[in-house]
């Protein structure tokens, strides 16, 4: 390790929350696939940001889109109409499942899915959550409560409304869970956090089905798997499953932070002005670079 990495080590001791654990690199630039550290070491990188660079460190494209915004106009109030949102849903609605057609975007895969918590509490008027062990969702109060390991969620249980867990491809065990009490299932259609785990033939859409006899939602969690990382734009697309609420992260941005939350007709029926939001909610240079990523794979066929 060089001085210059030891003292980032030091600044970093002093001036930083001890709430994460670094690996003993730090990464001075990055092209394509590859990253290089402070003093020159070449690395492939295989973690992509968390599966968010999809089109690799420094796509062209994504930086003069990303610039170009920059010295436009790069954040205004969500009250106020917004191109960059715009041509980012519609692009989003090329891409989704046609019984959806309307998004709404925040700044991260925890803010979409509390967003569609919330959603789906507002459609069915119901308080109780079902979601699978292995499960990751987020680490906001909300996500947290249907993260499915207790190594996350334990230390906060006193301030956590936990959802009932079921084991992940276990439809049994999900029809027993999911009553009349239930407002949504929240599941990743393969789970990352939890090792890559693939669903069994028919899970998916069976969950459909014990949700809607239930009068229960089903809310797909495509912040890892979508945009393109199981070959398909939405890892849905394999099963024929379609949820009644669906979110988006990580990849979508290439590298900027935004998330989606997406949702059908019926769901929106019961939605008014000012259940969700944020400052940074559709945050224009955000939303630029999503349509560009989107636009990106598109053109170069990265699917």
């Amino acid at each position: 390790m060089s001085a210059r990495f030891d003292e980032i080590v030091e600044l970093e001791r002093r001036l930083f929350f001890p709430a994460v654990r670094r690996w003993p690199v730090a990464l001075e630039r990055g092209l394509g696939s590859r990253v290089w550290d402070v003093d020159g070491k070449e690395y492939i990188d295989l973690t992509a940001g968390w599966g968010v660079t999809s089109l690799g460190h420094s796509h062209p494209a994504l930086a003069e889109a990303i610039a170009e915004q920059a010295r436009t106009l790069m954040q205004t109030t969500n009250a106020i109409y917004s191109l960059p949102q715009l041509e980012l849903a519609r692009r989003l609605d090329r891409i989704t499942p046609e019984h959806m057609h309307r998004a709404f975007f925040v700044s991260s895969g925890a803010e979409a899915n509390e967003g569609a918590l919330k959603l789906a509490h507002a459609k069915t008027g119901r308080a109780r959550f079902v979601a699978a062990l292995g499960s990751f969702h987020g680490r906001t109060l909300g996500a947290m409560g249907c993260l499915g390991q207790d190594k996350y969620r334990g230390r906060w249980k006193a301030i956590v409304r936990e959802a009932t867990f079921v084991p992940y491809g276990d439809l049994e065990a999900a029809r027993r869970a999911i009553g009349s009490d239930v407002a949504a299932m929240i599941v990743e259609p393969i789970q990352g956090e939890g090792g890559v785990v693939m669903p069994p033939e028919g899970y998916l859409r069976g969950l459909e089905e014990v949700c809607h006899a239930a009068g229960a939602l089903l809310i797909f969690d495509e912040i890892q798997t979508g945009i393109g990382r199981t070959g398909r734009w939405l890892a849905l697309e394999h099963s024929g499953a379609r949820p009644d609420i669906l979110t988006l992260a990580k990849g979508l941005g290439g590298g900027v932070p935004i998330g989606a939350v997406l949702a059908s007709e019926e769901v929106l029926a019961s939605v008014v002005a000012g259940d969700h939001g944020g400052t940074y909610a559709g945050n224009l240079l955000a939303c630029r670079a999503a349509e560009t990523v989107l636009r990106v794979i598109e053109e170069e066929k990265l699917i």
